[in-house]
C-alpha cells in the first residue's frame, strides 16, 4: 500500500508540474506580444519616416520616384516582349507542318520498234534528267529481244521522265505507279532515335562516375546495345531518305522478231564424225535396254527352241 501511495503522489506532482510549465510559457508569449509593435503601428512609422524624407528633400524624392516608375515600366515592357518572343516560335511550331515522306515506284512493260535504238534513247533521257541506271539485263531468244532496267531518278521529275520513256513504246502492255506514304513511320523512328540518344548521354554520364570494373562493364554493355539501336534507326532513316529523294522505275521493253532457228555450234567434218559415233553408241544402248525389257519373251523362245531341237534329233534316230 505504501508503494501505491507513493506512485499516486508522484503522478499528481508530475501533472501539476506540466500545468505550471504551460502557464509559464503562455505568460512569456503574452509579454512578447505586448512589447511587439503591431503591423499598423509599424506601417504608420514607416509612412512617417517616408513623409519626413519627402518633406526634407522634395526634389530628390520626386526624381527617385519617377526613376523607379520608369525602371518598373521598362522591366514590364521587357518581360512582355520576352513573353511575346516566346509565344512566336510556339505559334510557328504549331503552324509548321511535317514534310511528307512519299516513296514513288513505277513498273512498265511495253513493246518497242527497235530494242537497241530505244535503249540508247532511254539512257539519254535518264542522263539528261539527273537519274541513273542501277541495273540492266538483256536477253535474246528465237522470237524476241528483251531488256530489263531499274532506273533511279529524282522524285521531282518522276512523272515527266516516265512520260518521256513511254514515248518509245509502240504497245504498252502494263503500267503501274505506287506512292507509298511513310511519313508516320519516319516521324516515329525520329522520335525513338532522339530518345535513344538521350539515354546514351545519361549512360555516358553514369560511366564517368563508375568506379568498379563490374559497374563499368555493365554500363558499357548497355551503351553498346543502345549504340546498335541508334545505328539501326539511323540506317532506316537513311534508307527512307534515299527512297524518298530518288524514285524507282522498273522497265521491261522488248522487240518482236521473226522466228529464226539457232545456228549449230560447229558443222565441220570431225564434228559430224563425232556426232555419228555418239548416235551409234546411243543406238547400242537403246538396243541393249530393249533386250532387257524383252527378257521374258527371250526365255520363252529359248525353252521352245530347246524342245524343238530335241524333237528333231529323236525323229532322225527313228
Amino acid at each position: 500500500m505504501k508503494k501505491l501511495f507513493v506512485i499516486v503522489i508522484a503522478i499528481v506532482f508530475m501533472i501539476m508540474g506540466t500545468f505550471v510549465f504551460q502557464a509559464c510559457q503562455s505568460r512569456s508569449a503574452d509579454e512578447k506580444n505586448i512589447n511587439k509593435p503591431t503591423e499598423g503601428e509599424s506601417e504608420a512609422k514607416k509612412e512617417q519616416v517616408s513623409n519626413s524624407e519627402i518633406s526634407s528633400t522634395p526634389g530628390q524624392t520626386s526624381t527617385n520616384f519617377e526613376e523607379k516608375n520608369a525602371g518598373a515600366s521598362d522591366k514590364n515592357t521587357a518581360t512582355n516582349q520576352s513573353r511575346a518572343d516566346d509565344k512566336v516560335p510556339a505559334e510557328q511550331k504549331k503552324s509548321e507542318k511535317i514534310p511528307s515522306k512519299i516513296i514513288k515506284t513505277a513498273d512498265a512493260t511495253f513493246q518497242v520498234k527497235n530494242c537497241d535504238d530505244s535503249r540508247k534513247a532511254i539512257i539519254d533521257i535518264v542522263n539528261k534528267n539527273g537519274g541513273y541506271v542501277s541495273s540492266e539485263n538483256q536477253t535474246n531468244n528465237n522470237y524476241q529481244i528483251e531488256n530489263t532496267m531499274i532506273i533511279r531518278m529524282k522524285s521531282d521529275g518522276f512523272d515527266n521522265m516516265l512520260d518521256l520513256i513511254l514515248k518509245q513504246s509502240i504497245y504498252t502492255e502494263s503500267k503501274k505507279i505506287i506512292a507509298d506514304d511513310v511519313t508516320a513511320d519516319y516521324v516515329d523512328i525520329q522520335a525513338r532515335l532522339q530518345s535513344k540518344k538521350e539515354v546514351e548521354k545519361q549512360y555516358a554520364e553514369i560511366l564517368k562516375k563508375a568506379f568498379t570494373i563490374y559497374d563499368i562493364l555493365q554500363v558499357e554493355q548497355q551503351l553498346r546495345q543502345i549504340r546498335e539501336e541508334i545505328d539501326a534507326f539511323e540506317g532506316r532513316l537513311k534508307y527512307y531518305d534515299d527512297r524518298v529523294d530518288y524514285s524507282t522505275i522498273n522497265l521491261r521493253f522488248y522487240e518482236k522478231l521473226d522466228y529464226t532457228p539457232s545456228p549449230a555450234a560447229n558443222s565441220g567434218f570431225f564434228y559430224k564424225i563425232g556426232k555419228a559415233f555418239n548416235g551409234g553408241w546411243h543406238i547400242i544402248l537403246t538396243f541393249v535396254i530393249g533386250l532387257v525389257y524383252l527378257w521374258p519373251f527371250l526365255i520363252a523362245i529359248g525353252v521352245g527352241l530347246f524342245f524343238l531341237i530335241r524333237y528333231i534329233k529323236r525323229g532322225r534316230k527313228n
